[in-house]
């Protein structure tokens, strides 16, 4: 079996502190996060674990919760949210908002240089959160595009505070944590390891407005020295050459922030606001932080690590927020008209001599939707990991009407026998199993190979290990029959409990 170094882990399944973990969205230096469900709230979070090689470094630990410390303490619309820090056995994690979108950085790789518009909404909303950051001493220290989400809506959100800091707090190069940031955004004093204020995040958002507008960054190099060399001599590109359609007001308030002293930069995020405000008056740019302008080119994001599986999850849980009032409307109309129902009922029979008892008996609202396709109805089982939310799959889409059905029948009955697996219910996971044709055309061997295994899993569940092994070798033996994309596939299917039994080499 290939080993996983401690910091690889996957706990996409495991529930850890009242979490379950459904999928892996990313990695970086020092984390790994997760989409996840919160249970007792019943909303979903991006579920941040510091990685385990790193749990027993006291800078890395503190890194990891001077950001928790550094977030929950800012509370505002585009500051992404963190609701709570805990630590269950050797796992410290971090759960904090989940933003279904893209980074900036992907944003801008996708559509290249930004319109002017866009650009003025994002700067706004950016400097509106440090804004709230300056105002109670904290320098975010790590602004760049990786760090900034979008959402389809045109809201914007700051995120990653690990290098957060007060402003009466130093950090040097050699402290752990800096070297992990890029510096293609770093200010020529954070670069000098000199004590920072709010001005060194606005030179860093200043270099983020650069590549918005530009395509690229000022400053590029093969190493990070011939970078830092960049930022603390050469002159920035001028803009106006790149972007001719640039209003001059708008090229000079973004060299201005890439002034190497900070005393030639803004004082404050406050000061640039009204600079912005200005610019977008100037322009008649209507903007408002609760009516950003919408990215109609947005895609959301698979990010490194992120089944297309989570990418439609992301989509549909845009999609499930804007449904959200709907319902909740439809179910207040119904219980307003069972009540008129009632009413009338009574005073029919209460005007007759011989009235006859009834009883009435609301009909039961299924206990999950129906949605408008089995893609959406597959994607939703993914969000609840249930049994009901499996069996609706077949109920509401079943196998035989298209062939498209058949294959997402498959998958979620895969996921109906794991579940019933984990709650002990083998018969019922059996059965999911059974009705998967596993030798009938248009069954993917992939799908063929997964079963294998949950059978095996539910052999040995009953204890009979001789028939287990029988089962696992036969999976085996067609999981090598197959290419190494089916086989990552596969792999990264299967829950790391698995690994008991099942050989990846």
């Amino acid at each position: 079996m290939a080993n996983e170094t401690s910091d690889d882990v996957d706990l996409t399944s495991k529930t850890i502190g009242g979490y379950r973990v459904l999928h892996r969205l990313g990695r970086g230096g020092m984390s790994t996060v997760y989409l996840a469900f919160q249970e007792n709230l019943r909303r979903h979070v991006a579920f941040k674990v510091l990685r385990q090689d790193l749990v027993d470094s006291p800078d890395h630990l503190q890194r990891f919760l001077q950001e928790a410390r550094a977030a929950a303490s800012l509370i505002h619309p585009n500051i992404v949210q963190v609701y709570d820090i805990g630590r269950v056995e050797n796992i410290h994690f971090i759960t904090q908002e989940y933003i279904p979108g893209s980074t900036l950085r992907n944003y801008v790789q996708r559509c290249g240089r930004l319109s002017i518009n866009e650009t003025l909404s994002i700067l706004l909303q950016i400097t509106a959160a440090l804004q709230k950051a300056s105002s109670i001493g904290i320098v975010h220290r790590d602004i760049k595009p990786e760090n900034i989400l979008l959402t389809p809506e045109g809201e914007v959100k700051v995120a990653d505070f690990g290098l957060a800091r007060s402003h009466n707090q130093d950090m040097s190069l050699t402290d752990v944590g800096v070297t992990l940031g890029t510096p293609l955004y770093m200010s020529p004093e954070q670069i000098q390891g000199k004590t920072l204020d709010s001005r060194s995040d606005l030179y860093s958002l200043g270099v983020t407005a650069f590549y918005m507008l530009a395509g690229y960054p000022p400053f590029q190099g093969e190493t990070p020295l011939a970078l830092a060399v960049q930022h603390l001599q050469n002159p920035p590109p001028n803009l106006s050459e790149i972007r001719g359609d640039l209003p001059e007001t708008l090229v000079k308030l973004i060299h201005r922030l890439l002034s190497k002293s900070p005393d030639e930069r803004y004082s404050s995020a406050s000061s640039l606001m009204r600079d912005l405000r200005e610019i977008a008056d100037s322009l008649s740019f209507q903007w408002r932080a609760d009516q950003p302008i919408p990215f109609s080119n947005l895609v959301i994001d698979m990010q490194s690590g992120v089944t297309a599986q989570t990418m439609k999850l992301q989509n549909l849980t845009l999609a499930a927020r804007k449904r959200a009032q709907k319902d909740r409307l439809k179910i207040s109309l119904w219980f307003a008209s069972s009540i008129l129902l009632f009413s009338v009922t009574s005073f029919w029979f209460a005007s007759h001599a011989k009235p006859t008892m009834i009883q009435m008996v609301p009909p039961e609202a299924p206990s999950v939707p129906r949605k408008n396709s089995v893609e959406e109805q597959y994607f939703h089982g993914l969000m609840q990991d249930d049994v009901p939310e499996w069996r609706a799959v077949e109920e509401f889409f079943p196998p035989d009407e298209s062939p498209v059905n058949r294959v997402y029948n498959h998958k979620a009955w895969l996921r109906l026998a794991r579940v019933s697996i984990r709650q002990k219910n083998l018969a019922e996971a059996k059965t999911a199993l059974s009705k998967i044709d596993r030798k009938g055309l248009g069954v993917d061997t992939a799908i063929h190979v997964l079963v294998l295994i949950e059978l095996t899993r539910i052999e040995l569940e009953e204890g009979n290990r001789e028939k287990g092994e029988a089962i696992r070798k036969e999976a085996q033996a067609l999981y090598n029959t197959l290419p190494q994309t089916k086989k990552d596939l596969i792999d990264r299917t299967l829950p790391k409990e698995y690994d008991v039994f099942w050989n990846r080499s």
